[in-house]
């Protein structure tokens, strides 16, 4: 991962926890970049959702002045094949409305998902600091 990459997802890191959020991480080769995992559970709750938080590189030379982060937050697991079929018409409905980001399912693993990738402005601390 660029190192400009992994400072930005440092600086979100302190950022959440800094507001109380619990964060956690996980790096290669648990997953396959470094993704910071936010609890949004309620207060005082374990488990719940979490939602992963990372930078994608693919895109990082046709982006120029900006980073691809992905927000990847896995809503339910083992969706049965006899229930896939009616959720991907579901999701189709849900995702033509959206403005951004959309459902998904992940056949083979039966995860139904809500993922939104957005851009984020290279040099956040600088411009913070002027």
């Amino acid at each position: 991962m660029a190192s400009h990459l992994q400072q930005a997802l440092d600086e979100l890191r302190m950022h959440l926890e800094a507001r109380g959020y619990s964060i956690d991480s996980v790096t290669p080769p648990a997953a396959p970049i470094p993704t910071l995992l936010l609890n949004l559970a309620a207060s005082g709750n374990d488990g719940g959702l979490w939602l992963e938080l990372c930078f994608l590189e693919a895109l990082e030379q046709q982006l120029g002045t900006a980073d691809l982060m992905q927000c990847f937050l896995p809503l339910l697991t083992n969706v049965s094949p006899s229930q896939q079929t009616p959720l991907c018409r579901s999701i189709a409905r849900f995702n033509v409305k959206l403005p951004v980001g959309g459902f998904g399912l992940q056949a083979e693993t039966g995860l139904f998902f809500f993922k939104h990738n957005l851009l984020v402005p290279r040099h956040r601390s600088e411009e913070h600091t002027s």
